[in-house]
């Protein structure tokens, strides 16, 4: 069994995937390596999406096995794969708008037993300590991503960017070592973009396994060690990150080869 904390590689085996009828996945087999980040990229209904939705249970795959280290996932539900350290970042990225940034990623904890009946009743005598030792980790990963002078600010007050830092850093808290992104940097001003590229870099510095649909080829080149090039269902190629525009062309496949447009703060 893969050990807590510890970065494991994920793998796709003969994965399917069909929505009334239609193909989402067809036998997709797939490897994501830890220390690595490996690009999705395809144009839009390719399957990138299904990929991470069935890799995190969101979605249950029709066919196949997907493998986390020495363990099988496949049927598990979303919870039990968070538990075991896979996280995913939606596009829209799901944050407690009125909490302040710094209890986003406090309630990202796995760790807390308060919500057992049993548990519940002695975590006034024992939970304190439990909560200092979780703030103070929030505090480390909010620097981490570049956060720590935001963390009591709301997290409505954040920019587009910055709350796409801070789902990063919920992801930290909550333990995930394999970090599914889904466009982490789709409508973020060029700054933006540069520092979230770094984040997720210093990430698989880090041994994470790191798994990002994108479809920026600039940002791809400029992050990827890998990408998988996908299409009506099916990976294509393999290729490094220098290949990608050569197999793909300049604006193949409806994929974007400059810069995003920025966006405005969300208030």
């Amino acid at each position: 069994m893969t050990e807590p904390g510890r970065s494991a590689e994920l793998e796709l085996q003969g994965v399917s995937k069909s929505f009334d009828g239609v193909c989402a996945l067809n036998c997709v087999d797939a490897e994501f390596r830890p220390g690595t980040v490996t690009c999705v990229v395809g144009p839009n209904g390719a399957g990138k999406t299904t990929l991470l939705a069935v890799s995190s249970g969101f979605v249950r795959a029709d066919a196949g096995q997907i493998r986390y280290g020495d363990q099988t996932i496949t049927r598990l539900r979303p919870n039990q794969i968070a538990r075991m350290g896979i996280g995913r970042l939606f596009q829209d990225v799901r944050l407690f708008r009125r909490l302040s940034t710094l209890e986003n990623v406090t309630v990202a904890d796995q760790r807390s037993r308060g919500e057992h009946p049993l548990a519940a009743a002695v975590w006034p005598l024992i939970g304190g300590r439990h909560e200092r030792e979780n703030i103070l980790r929030a505090r480390d990963h909010l620097d981490f991503v570049g956060l720590a002078d935001r963390a009591d600010k709301p997290a409505k007050w954040l920019s587009f960017g910055q709350q796409k830092l801070l789902a990063i850093s919920r992801l930290l808290n909550c333990g995930a070592q394999c970090m599914l992104l889904d466009e982490p940097t789709a409508g973020l001003s060029p700054n933006m973009v540069a520092q979230v590229v770094s984040t997720i870099r210093a990430l698989a510095n880090k041994n994470r396994t790191i798994v990002v649909v994108e479809h920026n080829l600039t940002v791809v080149r400029a992050l990827c060690d890998w990408a998988y090039i996908m299409d009506d269902g099916n990976i294509t190629a393999r290729v490094r990150a220098d290949e990608i525009a050569q197999r793909l062309g300049r604006n193949a496949s409806g994929i974007a080869a400059s810069e995003s447009p920025p966006s405005q703060p969300r208030e």
